[in-house]
């Protein structure tokens, strides 16, 4: 289900009330209302075309004057591998990246209600424009103008919190405005990647980062995969590379998940070596290390269904 906010003039009902109105007040377009609803209606389908084509997966507000900017880099980098489109309202300033929504930072006590008012206000708007399916905030305090935003979204409270370094108390004293609340303290912002290959595999060069121990890998090589560990695999943020004859596997019920991270290669390719060193390297050169695994992990745990 995708959040939204009351927005009654973009109902048939209201076209077709608005058009009845008119005619009403002004008797001589009676006659023309059976062509004015079809023709309000059409324009109202032109509108919403062009609306659904600006729609999102998450609008995520970030607060980036308290997250360290080993974090700030590695939650991006998250975020990017947990949906395929994000509408991003920054509160200050975040090198490299341009926002759909920029937001001063918080001024002096006097000013702090006018702020809050506008942080509130344009976070909103930028909901009922991109209708996403999850709205986030990430930063270390919720200020007034982000507890707000949880009471005018409809369904009421689908607003999660990414709690950057807060403590305790503060998750405490402010998870009740929130639908979830996942706390994110990463003190290894390492990006390298950790691997893990099938012994049945025909891996015959030296991997780099290599690992025993599947259950600290971070990207996963397998000949086989069983269901419902595939299915923790992904939901633990990890990547899993499957090679099998042609046949994928059924992954019904998590296509997201799997969409983003599964990647598969045919055993059956005379050029499965060569493949697979050139999945090996993608991986390598674009991270996929222990901070980023528990970024991907964190934003699982605040879009799952309570």
């Amino acid at each position: 289900m995708r959040i939204h906010t009351l927005d009654p003039e973009h109902s048939v009902s209201f076209a077709v009330a608005d058009e009845v109105r008119k005619a009403v007040l002004r008797p001589w377009m009676l006659p023309l209302l059976p062509l004015n609803i079809p023709k309000r209606l059409t324009k109202r389908k032109i509108r919403t075309a062009i609306h659904r084509s600006t729609l999102v997966d998450a609008v995520v507000v970030i607060d980036s004057e308290a997250i360290r900017d080993a974090d700030l880099r590695v939650i991006l980098a998250g975020l990017k591998k947990s949906f395929n489109s994000v509408a991003l309202a920054i509160i200050g300033t975040v090198n490299g990246v341009v926002a759909d929504l920029q937001l001063p930072r918080k001024g002096d006590k006097s000013e702090v209600e006018a702020w809050n008012t506008l942080v509130c206000t344009s976070v909103l708007h930028l909901v009922q424009t991109r209708a996403p399916e999850h709205v986030i905030y990430i930063g270390k305090f919720p200020h007034g103008g982000i507890r707000r935003i949880s009471s005018r979204i409809i369904p009421k409270g689908q607003l999660s919190w990414l709690a950057v370094r807060s403590d305790e108390s503060t998750i405490s004293k402010h998870a009740s405005s929130f639908h979830s609340v996942v706390s994110f303290n990463q003190e290894n912002t390492s990006n390298v990647a950790h691997i893990w290959v099938d012994d049945a595999l025909p891996v015959s060069w030296s991997i780099k980062n290599r690992t025993d121990d599947i259950n600290t890998a971070d990207v996963i090589v397998v000949q086989s995969g069983d269901l419902p560990l595939l299915r923790s695999w992904l939901s633990e943020g990890r990547v899993v590379v499957m090679v099998e004859d042609g046949k994928k596997p059924n992954v019904v019920g998590f296509e997201e998940l799997a969409g983003l991270r599964l990647i598969h290669l045919d055993a059956s390719d005379e050029q499965l070596e060569v493949h697979l060193r050139a999945v090996m390297m993608h991986l390598k050169k674009n991270g996929q290390g222990p901070a980023l695994r528990s970024a991907i992990h964190s934003f699982q745990q605040l879009t799952l269904p309570q």
